[in-house]
């Protein structure tokens, strides 16, 4: 056992032990369900209106609109899905007491990053959502809005707080790697 595994108490060590085996599952589930509500027909046409805010105008659904929203949708929840692996990664790290060093820093920074790119993402994501399910609409019935929302705001900050402990966690790490050769 590493040294600074008592640093982690028990109980939070089985709890990143057990968040770490969740978040895999929340990744995979945030993929299907995003393929899901994109790919069936009709029964998920109403969770796509409602999905567009405070659009109430005419939304065309054929496969090749399915296929984008699906397609630009899915690649915005892949990131989400990265920060989930990267949080596993990091989870796992502090389980077996692997907290104050530099790896530790640099997972908890590639966390942070991924969140703060799926937050900046999430309007400009929306923005091309409402343009595919509105582009095959007659003229003058076509959209494109833009929308910033207190939770993008909330998690692009909530990001950099984790972006910036990391480095701030890798740069401690790394002084007490250089502290330890000179004693």
């Amino acid at each position: 056992m590493n040294a600074a595994a008592d640093v982690i108490p028990r109980v939070s060590a089985r709890l990143c032990r057990v968040a770490a085996a969740v978040t895999p599952v929340a990744a995979a589930a945030f993929l299907s369900f995003t393929a899901y509500s994109w790919l069936m027909p009709s029964e998920n046409d109403e969770r796509l209106r409602s999905s567009m805010g405070h659009y109430l105008g005419l939304i065309t659904v054929t496969p090749l609109v399915r296929l984008a929203g699906c397609g630009v949708n899915l690649l915005h929840v892949a990131i989400l899905a990265f920060a989930l692996w990267s949080a596993r990664a990091l989870l796992l790290r502090f389980a077996a007491g692997e907290v104050f060093e530099i790896e530790t820093g640099a997972l908890l920074r590639r966390f942070g990053k991924a969140l703060l790119l799926y937050a900046a993402l999430i309007p400009l994501v929306n923005s091309a959502t409402l343009l595919i399910v509105t582009l095959a609409n007659p003229a003058g019935e076509r959209a494109l809005g833009f929308g910033l929302g207190s939770e993008e705001i909330t998690l692009a900050l909530v990001s950099v707080v984790i972006l910036v402990t990391g480095s701030v966690l890798a740069d401690a790490a790394r002084m007490a790697a250089d502290h330890r050769q000179i004693v």
